[in-house]
């Protein structure tokens, strides 16, 4: 998500959907602006990670975090 412009978009639409084609389900790391989570919501991108949501935590600070938000974790 580092270089934001038109042409990154017109790729991560491209990969996404080639990944649902294929059955596969799709994760963007490095989200920091609500421009970036919108864009990748409105794709179709699955899980979505970065310092838009949070700095990294400890996991107990995790876990906090996680319940008071209702953000939905992935399973191992």
């Amino acid at each position: 998500m580092k270089d934001f412009d038109e042409a990154s978009k017109k790729i991560l639409t491209a990969c996404v959907k080639m990944a649902k084609d294929l059955g596969i389900h799709t994760l963007a790391e490095g989200v920091e602006t609500k421009q970036q989570l919108d864009f990748l919501q409105s794709i179709g991108c699955e899980w979505i990670q970065g310092f838009y949501y949070s700095n990294p935590l400890p996991t107990g600070e995790f876990a906090k975090l996680v319940a008071e938000k209702g953000i939905e974790i992935e399973n191992w």
